[in-house]
């Protein structure tokens, strides 16, 4: 009787750690971006890992938590792309901006990165031969820091609409994106950085479309505030020194940045989540 009681308790014990051991194996899956980049095993979520986060719901506050709160002036909440009253700023100029005090995270230096925003462009001016400032990282010292833009105008071999990344002060030239965006027209826009290899991707509507390579780091010294809309003040163009510098015409909404690179899967799935 007594050996049936222990056969029955041992076979119990081997169907829970059989049980525990199935739990555990498929709780370490991991998920690849497919990109070359980021095999790693990564949370499966669009939400970890972000420095801060403005849904743009008439607040110009960071929602991570992080404390990376904004300052508007003179932005105007529109319906977002889903047409959700209040939930999107309008940018309108060089009077038009938000900023945010300078924090080391937000300098997205020694760290891969995402840059993600939903965009609607409200034209390009033909007569402005400067890039629109969608976010930008640098002072008086306009030579450090990192700048995300995109073309105003064709120039130079290239269409207008094109998104672009900087990394000041590293001697690295621009990234450029090859797809350009039409105004009027929602897009998700999404740039990743991994600073191992630097490899920066510029994604369009979860799509992947360009990669460069020996994109320099942004610098750690680059202390200056952020600007969303413009560029700093304190950076003049010398052809019009009188004139706001690198604005914006356009709708912003969903503005995410992470200390990390979204795997493509990521990215794909943050874009049928919120498109």
């Amino acid at each position: 009787m007594a050996a049936k009681r222990y056969l029955y308790l041992f076979l119990k014990l081997v169907a829970l750690v059989t049980c525990l051991s199935f739990m555990i194996s498929c709780g370490k899956t991991a998920s690849s971006d497919g990109g070359g980049d980021n095999t790693a095993s990564v949370p499966d979520s669009t939400g970890m890992g972000m420095i801060a986060y403005y849904p743009f719901n008439n607040s110009p506050n960071d929602t991570t938590g992080n404390g990376h709160n904004g300052f508007k002036s003179n932005v105007t909440s529109v319906p977002d792309r889903n047409g959700k009253a209040n939930s999107a700023y309008s940018f309108r100029g060089g009077a038009s901006y938000f900023s945010i005090p300078d924090s080391a995270p937000l300098r997205l230096s020694n760290t891969d990165f995402t840059i993600n925003v939903w965009i609607v462009v409200l034209g390009f001016d033909a007569t402005d031969y400067t890039n629109e400032v969608v976010i930008v990282k640098r002072g008086s010292n306009s030579g450090i820091g990192w700048n995300y833009s995109f073309k105003n105008v064709s120039s130079q071999s290239q269409s207008y609409g094109l998104t672009s990344f900087e990394a000041l002060g590293g001697g690295g030239s621009v990234a450029i994106g090859s797809r350009p965006i039409n105004s009027n027209t929602w897009y998700m826009l999404t740039t990743t950085y991994t600073y191992k290899n630097n490899t920066l991707r510029f994604y369009v509507n979860g799509a992947l479309d360009n990669v460069i390579t020996g994109v320099p780091m942004p610098s750690a010294s680059a202390d200056a505030p952020i600007y969303i809309g413009r560029e700093d003040p304190r950076v003049v163009n010398p052809a019009r020194p009188f004139d706001p510098f690198n604005t914006l015409s356009a709708f912003l909404d969903d503005l995410r940045i992470y200390g990390r690179a979204l795997s493509v899967a990521q990215i794909k799935k943050l874009f049928a989540a919120t498109n």
